[in-house]
Formats: C-alpha cells, structure tokens, sequence
C-alpha cells in the first residue's frame, strides 16, 4: 500500500470511530432521558425473589414476583447477570418499579437495573470520542500521528 493511501485508510477509520462514538453517545444521552421518564412514571412494589436462575456463580439472574396496585400478579426475570455477591437470596424483598400501563415489564428498584447499559454505553461513546479527539490533536500538531 503507498503512503498516501494508507493515510486515507487511517482517516476514514478514525472518522467510522469519530461517528460510532457520537452515535453511542446519542443513544446513551436517549437512553437516559428514557429512564428519567420511566422513574418519573413508575408505581413502586415490594417484590419477592422467587428464584435464582443460571448455570455459574457469574450469570445469576433472579425471578422477582410482585403484584400491582391493582391487584395483578407479576413475575419478572432481571434483565442483566449478576454475581453470587450482587443477586438477592430466595425469600428476599426488593424493590421493584413498573409502569401501570405495562407492569410486566418491571425493573428491581437498583442502579444497576436502572443505569448500568446508560453507563456502559456512555463511557464507551465517550472513550471512543476522547481516543479520537486525542489522534485528531496530535495529527494536527504533527505528533505521532500524521495525516
């Protein structure tokens, strides 16, 4: 490859990453308005850990039962996997939060539960953007690299 090809080359990934990083950004800032909206709306329970689900102490996904204010009974799985030390034992009461018009889709009152994919996807969004920005500075005052 010559070298001027391989500085375009070196370009257009930077510029997918550069537009990756503000997309993920994007939906992590949506994301999060999602969940504020959610939190705002939401009818609390207590809920009750009926079982444990999964295979190794590292993908433990608890069964939460629940049942509205109006009377309806619940029963939910935990969205993400945990560990042994962050899964609730049978028997245990947790929080729970749901929205009156769809209680099945109910979320333990954690903030793991509630912001742990928002977290995750911004701080990815946002060390692409920053890793970018940073190749960006050092093209331009003619560092390590150079376009």
């Amino acid at each position: 490859m010559s070298m001027v090809s391989t500085k375009c080359a070196e370009q257009m990934i930077l510029r997918a990453i550069l537009g990756l990083s503000v997309a993920i950004i994007a939906f992590s800032v949506y994301e999060f308005l999602s969940q504020v909206r959610f939190i705002d709306s939401a009818q609390t329970a207590r809920g009750r850990v009926v079982a444990v689900h999964g295979a190794t102490s590292s993908k433990l996904q608890p069964e939460i039962e629940f049942t509205t204010k109006q009377g309806e009974a619940v029963s939910f799985i935990r969205a993400f996997r945990g560990s042994a030390v962050d899964v609730p034992a049978v028997g245990s009461s947790v929080e729970v939060l749901y929205s009156a018009d769809a209680p099945s889709g109910a979320v333990e009152n954690s903030f793991l539960a509630l912001w742990g994919s928002t977290c995750i996807a911004a701080a990815l969004g946002l060390s692409g953007l920053l890793g970018s920005l940073v190749v960006l500075f050092l093209a331009r005052r003619g560092g390590t690299y150079e376009f």
